[in-house]
């Protein structure tokens, strides 16, 4: 099935706080809104996401976060999406 394609662009503020528990633990939260109906911009956008990140060796990370993202634009009255991000990183 071939479907039109929509997009478009939103100005967004954005905030992100965090801090360790212990030598090998942190926690973080990301959150931003966006939207405010500019142009072809949605009426409102919005994102929240809180993780947690361990040091498993100096170099190794593994980092876990929850992510939701909503937003309402013309024809959608407000859509929410939500999920688990796992991933490894390797700091240099």
């Amino acid at each position: 099935v071939i479907e039109d394609a929509v997009s478009w662009t939103d100005a967004i503020v954005g905030l992100r706080v965090g801090g360790d528990l212990t030598e090998r633990l942190s926690l973080q939260l990301r959150t931003d809104i966006g939207g405010f109906g500019f142009g072809d911009s949605s009426t409102f956008s919005w994102q929240v996401m809180p993780g947690a990140q361990w040091r498993l060796t100096d170099d190794w990370i593994l980092v876990f976060n929850w992510r939701a993202i909503g937003f309402s634009h013309a024809n959608v009255d407000q859509a929410i999406f939500y999920g688990a991000l796992l991933g490894f990183g390797y700091r240099f």
